[in-house]
């Protein structure tokens, strides 16, 4: 086989010059992935085979790049748009990822979704969309519970334990205890970064 991904570029343009744009129907078709056809009869398929059974090819199992989705949901005007907007995504995030203070206990979704993603973006923009998209979100929940579970039960029983091994230090004026040594002060200053995470 060959890298088929400006062939499917062509293709969907050639394709929208016969058929009609879905205006948004490929993209609710792979929003909702997990609704089965048996309630959904006339679910979208994935646009790859979509272009492909439209085009008159035998073999429709085809890649539809992300150019392609934007473009046979809504046009150039679409490729624009929405091209604009993914690209404002993924500099934010990775504005987030990299200015956020990142320990072993500091484990949070963005550190987890991010260098992910970063590799992920192969796949996404080569699509299809509705493949990429199912893949994406188990990802992502799993990102979401590996977050709050290290959120809920690691740091915090490590933060139990660490005060724990440090008793406070009595003062020889007051005798009253000092509230925070080095190692307390560095071990409050993770749990404040975890409760903005």
């Amino acid at each position: 086989g060959d890298y088929d991904a400006f062939q499917q570029i062509i293709n969907t343009v050639r394709y929208t010059s016969y058929f009609h744009l879905a205006f948004g129907a490929q993209f609710v078709g792979a929003a909702l992935f997990f609704v089965p056809r048996s309630l959904w009869p006339g679910k979208p398929e994935g646009t790859g085979a979509v272009i492909a059974d439209g085009i008159g090819y035998d073999y429709t199992n085809l890649s539809a790049p992300f150019w392609s989705e934007c473009f046979i949901n809504f046009g150039m005007i679409g490729v624009i748009l929405i091209f604009f907007l993914y690209g404002a995504f993924v500099e934010r995030i990775q504005h987030l990822y990299i200015h956020r203070k990142r320990t072993r206990m500091n484990v949070t979704f963005l550190n987890i979704f991010v260098p992910f993603f970063a590799a992920y973006q192969f796949y996404f923009l080569r699509g299809d969309l509705l493949n990429a998209t199912a893949n994406l979100t188990c990802f992502i929940i799993f990102a979401l519970v590996g977050s709050r579970l290290n959120k809920k039960y690691l740091v915090k029983r490590k933060v139990r334990k660490k005060t724990l091994r440090e008793p406070a230090k009595s003062t020889p004026e007051t005798d009253e205890p000092l509230i925070i040594n080095e190692k307390q002060k560095e071990t409050q200053e993770e749990a404040k970064e975890l409760v903005h995470v």
